[in-house]
């Protein structure tokens, strides 16, 4: 005899998620960019960022977009090439100061939030009023209160993200409150989720193991630290053995700036282990990598130089 667990109900938000194509990372994500300082962390968050916002349908909004750094009025070209909207960059020194900028972020995506059920609600109560059908109590409020006005621009879905950038040494990446929210990140607003992106120079410093090892997405540039390759490993041993990834991180880290990717949204394996989102290394045979390029990443070149602001994302 077997036990039939039955069905389990899809979550009705559900059909908010974008769909993907396995091979991009999938949202929400809760993703860590390691590498030492000039290495290429931020340039690639910016080619990351630049391909989820346009995107279609976008799986980011720019006006949803938050950037938290020491050193984030350094980079506003970067964030103005984006078109992430000024108020929405924060420059932090310590962690007091990170956390009340998430609060704040936390609010904001609530309202939002808050704001996307009510257009929903009104625009149920508007189509029933047209359609003749019989309203509640409630309906008659709502409607009342936007004189039965056909809404034309109601609130999108939120689809937020956080990038925080160089906050390993405020210990604020290992704070009890910022390690709840990693935990939550899905959940975050009722189900709207948080996607986070973490930029930082170590896998250990500063940043919480219990956070390591629920990042759905890992980013690793070539590094001569065997305990940054054991713990990058441990998080992914149950798909290759430790002589086959090192083989694969070093393949994938030969070249200046390039970075292993390790999707582990992926429900394929063969395209879990990527260099540079370009090639995806069939893990049964890694002489075999994949050619495909499933993100379609700008070139480093095309963002600009501290000093030529672009506004607007184009």
């Amino acid at each position: 005899m077997t036990m039939n667990l039955g069905d389990v109900p899809n979550h009705p938000y559900d059909k908010h998620k974008i769909k993907l194509p396995d091979g991009i990372p999938k949202a929400p994500l809760l993703a860590m960019l390691c590498g030492k300082r000039g290495q290429g962390k931020t340039t690639t968050a910016i080619r990351m960022l630049h391909f989820y916002f346009n995107y279609n349908p976008e799986v980011f909004q720019r006006d949803l977009a938050f950037i938290l750094s020491p050193t984030a009025e350094s980079q506003q070209h970067l964030w103005d090439y984006l078109g992430i909207p000024e108020d929405n960059v924060h420059v932090v020194h310590n962690a007091k100061q990170a956390q009340e900028q998430v609060d704040h972020i936390l609010d904001i995506i609530t309202e939002k939030k808050k704001k996307f059920d009510e257009d929903e609600e009104y625009i149920e109560a508007y189509n029933a009023l047209v359609n003749d059908q019989e309203l509640t109590a409630r309906q008659i409020t709502i409607l009342d209160q936007r004189d039965c006005q056909p809404l034309d621009d109601p609130e999108p879905w939120p689809r937020p993200v956080l990038i925080l950038d160089d906050l390993s040494h405020m210990r604020f990446l290992d704070s009890k409150p910022f390690i709840s929210l990693c935990l939550r990140h899905r959940h975050v607003a009722g189900g709207v989720g948080l996607n986070l992106f973490m930029l930082v120079q170590s896998l250990r410093g500063g940043i919480s193991r219990v956070i390591r090892q629920n990042c759905s997405l890992i980013i690793l540039y070539s590094t001569h630290d065997q305990t940054a390759k054991d713990d990058l490993y441990a998080e992914c041993s149950h798909l290759l053995d430790k002589e086959e990834f090192l083989a694969l991180f070093e393949n994938a880290t030969e070249e200046k700036h390039s970075f292993l990717s390790v999707d582990l949204s992926s429900n394929d394996i063969n395209k879990t282990f990527s260099k540079d989102f370009v090639h995806h290394y069939n893990v049964k045979g890694l002489d075999t990598p994949y050619n495909d390029q499933p993100l379609q990443l700008i070139h480093h070149d095309q963002i600009p130089k501290k000093g030529n602001s672009n506004k607007g994302g184009k």
